[in-house]
């Protein structure tokens, strides 16, 4: 098996790029190129140079099937840079829960969260804690007012049924367009069976740290924290918090540090305040992902 960084691909058999008639561009995919690239085995290689080898493969397929167009901007490859580190995060996340779960009695998963337009991350309660929360959002119709937030990049799920754990024990060993399904859909076999405190913890992946995407994740994680809280305290158990984390691959800066020390919106008049985001870590490989995600489930799940 050749070593990573792998030589680029002679086919094209994944159709990487695609020409998008519409807006009359060559357009890099989501999937397409981390598999082509990680079909075989993941490699415990540095984030940045897995993202730079995606990237190679983008332009590479741009020129072989499209020769004549104008390549991929500069900022749609930052924009898919995004969705293949979160892609490749879940992965490892999801092997993670796998070894953990061989190391403990206890059973979780992650789950990767679609557009919240696809599905709500509350979707995920099952009917008393769906009832719970329609009366919430009944009365704030009433006044006039609506939650369309976003949902977490990812979720830690315990308090399993015994065929969800069956069903996520099978780890990914490496990245075929199916396997890539399977971890992306895997939130359809959760909808309307978690009990109100399945959810451990939730995650942030971000490929930057722009502004808005640092005050996002604070945004994400008070949402995550007021839902649940509302559900502990209907459910007689009004300390249930699960925490949120954060990944990313890049530093986190003295501006970041700052912006996430925020409180929740809801625990500000709390005599002891709650932060949105308990901890926030670079990780710039597979393997420091992977520790990091096990210290994670070590304290929450």
């Amino acid at each position: 098996m050749p070593q990573f960084p792998y030589p680029l691909c002679n086919k094209c058999t994944h159709n990487c790029v695609v020409w998008d008639n519409h807006e009359k561009k060559v357009k890099g995919r989501h999937n397409e190129p981390l598999c082509c690239l990680l079909d075989e085995i993941l490699p415990k290689a540095d984030f940045g140079n897995i993202l730079d080898q995606i990237e190679d493969r983008i332009e590479h397929a741009s020129k072989k099937l499209y020769p004549a167009r104008k390549l991929p901007t500069a900022q749609s490859l930052r924009n898919l840079k995004g969705a293949w580190f979160e892609n490749l995060i879940a992965v490892i996340a999801w092997n993670t829960a796998i070894k953990f779960k061989k190391q403990s009695d206890k059973k979780v998963a992650f789950v990767l969260m679609p557009n919240e337009k696809v599905m709500k991350f509350w979707d995920l309660y099952d009917k008393k804690e769906q009832d719970v929360l329609a009366k919430v959002f009944a009365s704030l119709s009433s006044k006039g007012m609506t939650m369309t937030l976003p949902n977490p990049d990812l979720l830690c799920i315990s308090n399993m049924a015994a065929d969800l754990v069956s069903l996520t024990d099978k780890p990914v060993t490496g990245l075929t367009l199916d396997e890539m399904q399977r971890i992306k859909g895997a939130y359809t076999l959760f909808k309307g069976k978690c009990m109100y405190n399945s959810i451990r913890f939730g995650l942030a992946i971000k490929s930057t740290l722009r502004p808005d995407r640092r005050y996002q994740i604070v945004y994400e994680g008070s949402l995550l924290k007021a839902i649940t809280k509302r559900l502990g305290s209907d459910f007689g158990d009004p300390s249930y918090r699960p925490s949120y984390y954060g990944i990313v691959p890049v530093p986190i800066g003295e501006r970041g540090v700052t912006v996430f020390t925020n409180p929740t919106i809801d625990s500000l008049l709390e005599k002891e305040p709650v932060r949105a985001v308990d901890e926030i870590s670079t990780c710039k490989t597979v393997e420091e992902a992977e520790n990091k995600i096990m210290g994670w489930l070590n304290a929450k799940a």
